[in-house]
């Protein structure tokens, strides 16, 4: 009887026990879930073909937002690399090459028109993309020099230093 009872006992406070997940870690750190520690090793994500940024049928029981993967498809809006899901699509991280990428996409395929007091953006087939105010572009700055070796920079807000 004394077996049975401690048995049961000990089933109910595995029941509202709370664990976290340390892989080579002893004790995890409280405010994590899951803590993985290695000094030669590196955390490999699923790698997966995603087949557009709104693709619903790859990943198995629904994608739910801040689900990672690493894509590993090619195709006119998928490049392999790292995405997230976030409400209808997968969004990429970006890297420091995906930067240079959309400067000169900027550079080639945006127009540029000052109308007033507005500069605007038309995309290469003519459509308006966004409009931003003049004066909010403006940086007014100088760098006099003073002819002693030293040189007096003025910021936007007119603090000046020497």
């Amino acid at each position: 009887m004394k077996r049975n009872l401690l048995n049961l006992a000990m089933i109910f406070l595995a029941g509202n026990s709370y664990a976290q997940l340390g892989i080579g870690v002893t004790k995890p750190n409280n405010s994590s879930q899951l803590e993985v520690s290695a000094n030669d090793k590196g955390v490999l994500l699923p790698r997966v073909a995603l087949k557009s940024i709104v693709d619903q049928s790859t990943i198995v029981k629904g994608n739910v937002n801040s689900l990672l993967v690493f894509n590993t498809s090619i195709s006119k809006e998928l490049a392999p690399g790292y995405y997230y899901w976030f409400k209808d699509r997968w969004v990429r991280i970006l890297n420091s090459s995906d930067l240079d990428d959309i400067v000169r996409g900027i550079k080639y395929d945006l127009d540029l028109v000052i109308d007033g007091d507005s500069l605007k953006m038309y995309d290469k087939n003519g459509s308006f993309v966004s409009s931003v105010p003049i004066k909010d572009l403006n940086t007014l700055t100088s760098l006099v020099n003073n002819n002693d070796g030293t040189y007096t920079y003025t910021n936007e807000s007119g603090i000046t230093s020497i």
